[in-house]
């Protein structure tokens, strides 16, 4: 029981980063199943402090960061696999980096071992808190910059996923042959904590790279679509001012007509105006049928009949 209770205390401390990747992946993902997603959550924070099988966290790792991902979530598997690489090599960079922490406040003492680890308790729970924290800020700043790459997913997005599963295999293995060859060995730790994170700062760039690209493409269609409104609202103009044209030149003949029949009835010429009169309805009329059958617009009524 002291033994098991050791355990827990030790591997406790791994929770925070453990968190911290589930709220990534929720924030990144779309969740397929929501109780099957929160009861395997669940499980394998359990299964972290109990010593169960293995007592290494490769396989926690393996399994939240590529899993988890491909499984329980429903995005594009493209996006999938890249928030899968980003996660697993933010996992393995922020461990390296707590592990070098770890054996400068403990004076080298041996990493993966959990009397160790017991014996040296608040260096362990310092080193595990620095790692969740290096963890947490660069899938902040990762969540950030998938927020546009995630829009649309083409050729440089595919080729971004392949470079990072691939970068995240090398790290994985790298990190293994490190804690299998020299668990105790400060030099190598902090060599393989800067070169993961001039790794990250690299992935940082590039994804802020395709993300600007992602903006200018929208901005280039944003443009192409306005352009296309200007000339849409350009033709319904010309289309309206060849009406207002049209009604000017109706207006201007009626009041031509209606100062012919005002001026033959002041003369006294009633029948001629009558005549006038009739003849205007008649043409009139005679137009409107014409347009009418050829769907046009009506014509101008003409200054005599």
């Amino acid at each position: 029981m002291p033994a098991l209770t050791a355990f827990a205390q030790v591997y406790a401390a791994f929770l925070p980063q453990l968190l911290i990747a589930y709220a990534f992946l929720d924030r990144a993902l779309t969740p397929r199943w929501g109780a099957a997603l929160r009861v395997t959550q669940v499980v394998v924070a359990a299964l972290l402090v109990l010593p169960v099988g293995d007592t290494s966290t490769v396989g926690t790792v393996l399994f939240v960061g590529v899993a988890m991902p491909l499984v329980f979530y429903k995005d594009d598997v493209r996006f999938r696999l890249l928030v899968a690489a980003l996660l697993t090599v933010v996992t393995s960079v922020s461990e390296f980096s707590g592990i070098a922490v770890w054996m400068v406040a403990t004076g080298w003492a041996e990493s993966n071992s959990v009397v160790e680890s017991l014996a040296h308790y608040p260096a362990h729970v310092a080193s595990s808190l620095f790692c969740a924290a290096v963890s947490a800020l660069t899938l902040w700043v990762f969540l950030r910059q998938l927020a546009v790459v995630r829009a649309r997913l083409h050729g440089r997005e595919l080729t971004l996923v392949g470079f990072l599963v691939l970068q995240a295999a090398s790290i994985n293995l790298f990190g293994k042959a490190i804690m299998l060859g020299s668990p105790d060995d400060a030099p190598i730790f902090w060599g393989a904590a800067v070169l993961g994170l001039l790794c990250l700062a690299a992935d940082v760039e590039v994804l802020r790279a395709v993300g600007r690209l992602r903006l200018r493409e929208l901005e280039a269609r944003r443009v192409a679509r306005m352009s296309w409104a200007v000339e849409e609202l350009s033709a319904g103009a010309r289309r309206e001012m060849g009406a207002l044209e049209e009604v000017a030149m109706l207006r201007h003949d009626a009041r031509n007509h209606l100062q012919v029949l005002t001026s033959l009835i002041e003369r006294g010429q009633r029948g001629e105006a009558a005549s006038y009169a009739r003849a205007l309805s008649a043409t009139l009329s005679s137009r409107g049928e014409k347009n009418a059958a050829s769907g046009g617009a009506p014509g101008d009524v003409g200054s005599e009949p």
